[in-house]
């Protein structure tokens, strides 16, 4: 009887040791899970992942022309004879016409123009990817329209991403983009008033020419 309890209370304590050691290693692989999840790459690979792009753009175009043209013609000439008749012996004075003709032009045009404008832009926008290419380069596109008091403010951006200029945290530099087209837009009265009205224009064709 002594034996079969000492059997049975060594059974029991091996039981309670293979139980806990396998608590344990669930609580390990728990933990692993944890942690990779934690750490793991969320970086945008496939088509349909998103990512954050970070519009910084700067802008700067200028240009001046200026344009000077002159020119000038002198032209003499005699008349001896008019229709057949001497000019000489004619009329009170002697002369129907004088001999001598005289005749001289001149033209000049001095034109000057410049225009200078400089943009920046500072946003940020999600794009989902629409194409993964054979190298690993990533097609990826968005939008964000934002309406504050009933003005409409758009922002498209398009372009091809490599892996390595994708961060950790999942974003991306718009200067980073390849064949990129940035596009912001607005519409309401705020982009009507910045727009010259048709008189303006009407001058400025004008004054082409």
């Amino acid at each position: 009887m002594q034996l079969r309890h000492r059997f049975l209370g060594k059974l029991f304590t091996f039981l309670c040791l293979v139980l806990i050691w396998n608590t344990v290693v669930e609580a390990k692989k728990g933990l692993t899970i944890y942690q990779a999840s934690i750490f793991a790459d969320k970086k945008a690979r496939s088509i349909g992942d998103l990512l954050t792009v970070l519009v910084v753009e700067r802008a700067s175009a200028s240009r001046e022309a200026k344009t000077k043209t002159s020119r000038s013609s002198d032209r003499n000439g005699k008349l001896n004879a008019f229709v057949g008749l001497p000019t000489r012996g004619l009329g009170a004075t002697g002369n129907v016409l004088p001999e001598g003709i005289g005749l001289s032009s001149e033209t000049s045009f001095d034109g000057l123009g410049s225009t200078q404008q400089s943009d920046t832009l500072d946003a940020t926008v999600s794009a989902i990817v629409t194409q993964v290419m054979p190298n690993g380069s990533l097609t990826i596109e968005g939008q964000r329209q934002i309406t504050v008091n009933g003005e409409k403010q758009t922002l498209h951006v398009k372009g091809i991403v490599r892996d390595q200029d994708i961060s950790a945290r999942n974003t991306v530099v718009s200067t980073s983009l390849a064949n990129a087209e940035i596009t912001y837009e607005g519409e309401g009265m705020i982009s009507r008033q910045q727009k010259p009205g048709l008189i303006s224009r009407l001058l400025d064709w004008i004054w082409i020419f």
